[in-house]
Parts: C-alpha cells; sequence; structure tokens
C-alpha cells in the first residue's frame, strides 16, 4: 500500500515477483498509484505473471481495512 514509484524499490518488487510468483502459491496484492504504475503493470503483464500479481490501484487510506 503506497506510492508505485523508484523511491519505493519497484525494481526489487519487480524481482521478487519473477522469482517467487512463478514458483510458489504466493500472490502479491498491490495497493497504490504513481509514477511507475503503469510500468509496473507492463512488467507483469510481458512476464506472464498476472495469474499471481493483482494491482488494485488507489484506495484511500479509510477503506484499506475493509
Amino acid at each position: 500500500l503506497g506510492r508505485i514509484d523508484q523511491d519505493r524499490g519497484i525494481d526489487t518488487l519487480k524481482s521478487v515477483i519473477s522469482l517467487i510468483g512463478s514458483n510458489s502459491n504466493i500472490r502479491f496484492l498491490i495497493a497504490g498509484d504513481g509514477e511507475l504504475s503503469d510500468d509496473l503493470r507492463n512488467y507483469v503483464k510481458r512476464n506472464n505473471l498476472e495469474s499471481v500479481t493483482e494491482i488494485c490501484g488507489f484506495i484511500e487510506r479509510k477503506d484499506f481495512n475493509s
């Protein structure tokens, strides 16, 4: 939950999704928006990781626990 930009370690996140995602029962739920949102979505699609990754976009903090 947070900004999707370079300061948040998105390159590390992409590496982890690739490394763990296709070989595990782990699923990634990513909530947030930012300058690299489209880049992350494209990465997931390009690497066929849609089955283990869901990118929800921006979620209001008040709605997070719902």
